[in-house]
């Protein structure tokens, strides 16, 4: 991360509250964490090696969103010169996934990525395999824009513009299918959208990603994962990390005294657990409120104030344990790998072996009676078929006794 002394505009003190805010609240710096993550991606975008997907997770509030933004101009940098040849290419397009209630709507997604592309009448598009039967009439009119119709037009927009990158950023929404419904369905029209227009979709979300992620062998394949990890307090690297990001913020604080944020990095430590984006928020109510009430400069009262509340900081560290102890390798996978690899070779060699016995027997019965008499104890007893009848023997039946009167 850039070190040097640099500072806010002395000229902003004289300016307004809302600009000195503004001016903060926008600032974005490249600490290491984000150039490490922003790095990998970029080379996972150029150079994809037969990979169609590519899933970015972390915690929430460590960044996700600014990594985004700066993949977007940097990729709009890098393609400018034959933007400007060809005014209809479009090398990435940028959408944020929706909550919902009970299930995630494809046909308001598609809805959406149509926007996001700048595609025109959108509310007029036209069913072809409809127009086929109908001969070109009522070509005009709105049509009932059915999910099938939206994702065929949002193929061919992507085909036609050249689009090399779809970026969904909260695609953990992705998550939400409604009852009877399989999750691996939504990463499967990910996955088909991705190689029918040749378009590398990047997703970008918290640890809920991580249940898309190994839900079948083709996905983990055609995937490529980056994770977007925290700060760690028990890491040497990423403390002096962390204490580097505050003795930046504190020096772009628009404020008559910079304060020591330094001094209070423990406590930083503990409202953010090492994420960026929260510790951002943090100075930015931080310093709102400092403005507000015509402070010079932020204090411990100040910052206490605006930290998060103990129950928001309990969700956040249980969805950060569990989405590391998911990423992190057990003994138990690595005993199952090892019990695959050096059993599996013996157990293919059985079945296929009881697969020949099972079609001689059916092929030559004499054999399995052969087999029958010559098995040892360790082979199951065959049911013992019922006795035959002597010729001349009589049934078994109840004599009748007694004379008849």
């Amino acid at each position: 991360m850039d070190t040097q002394s640099k500072t806010f505009p002395r000229e902003l003190l004289l300016r307004s509250k809302k600009e000195r805010f503004d001016y903060f609240k926008d600032k974005v710096i490249g600490h290491d964490r984000l150039l490490e993550v922003d790095k990998k991606l970029l080379h996972a975008i150029r150079y994809p090696v037969g990979k169609s997907l590519i899933l970015v997770y972390g915690p929430t509030g460590v960044g996700k969103t600014t990594l985004r933004t700066r993949i977007e101009q940097k990729l709009l940098e890098l393609e400018m010169e034959a933007m400007q040849k060809d005014p209809g290419y479009l090398p990435i397009v940028s959408m944020e996934a929706i909550a919902a209630s009970r299930s995630y709507d494809w046909k308001e997604h598609f809805t959406r990525a149509l926007v996001a592309a700048n595609e025109p009448l959108i509310d007029y598009k036209i069913d072809y395999e409809a127009r086929k039967s109908s001969q070109g009439r009522d070509l005009v009119k709105p049509t009932t824009r059915s999910e099938l119709v939206l994702r065929r037009s949002l193929e061919s927009c992507l085909r036609h513009r050249r689009t090399k990158v779809f970026i969904i950023d909260e695609a953990q929404h992705l998550n939400k299918v409604r009852s009877g419904h399989r999750l691996l369905d939504q990463m499967d029209i990910i996955k088909s959208l991705a190689e029918t227009t040749n378009t590398i979709h990047v997703l970008i979300g918290t640890y809920e990603l991580l249940s898309l992620t190994s839900l079948s062998a083709q996905l983990c394949r055609r995937g490529d994962e980056i994770h977007f990890s925290r700060y760690h307090n028990h890491d040497d690297t990423d403390k002096d990390a962390f204490a580097s990001v505050l003795e930046t913020f504190q020096r772009y604080l628009p404020l008559a005294q910079t304060p020591d944020l330094l001094s209070f990095e423990d406590f930083f430590y503990e409202k953010t657990f090492g994420c960026i984006g929260v510790l951002k928020a943090l100075l930015n109510s931080a310093l709102a409120m400092a403005l507000e009430k015509d402070e010079d400069t932020i204090t411990e009262k100040m910052l206490r104030e605006c930290a998060l509340p103990a129950r928001d900081l309990i969700q956040m560290s249980r969805e950060i344990v569990e989405g590391e102890g998911v990423l992190r390798e057990t003994n138990e996978q690595i005993a199952e790998l090892h019990m695959f690899l050096t059993d599996a070779p013996n157990q293919s060699k059985s079945r296929g072996k009881t697969s020949r016995d099972d079609i001689s027997t059916q092929t030559n019965p004499a054999s399995k009676q052969k087999q029958d008499n010559t098995c040892g104890a360790s082979q199951p007893t065959p049911n013992r078929v019922k006795r035959g009848r002597i010729p001349g023997e009589r049934n078994a039946k109840r004599d009748k006794v007694g004379v008849k009167k």
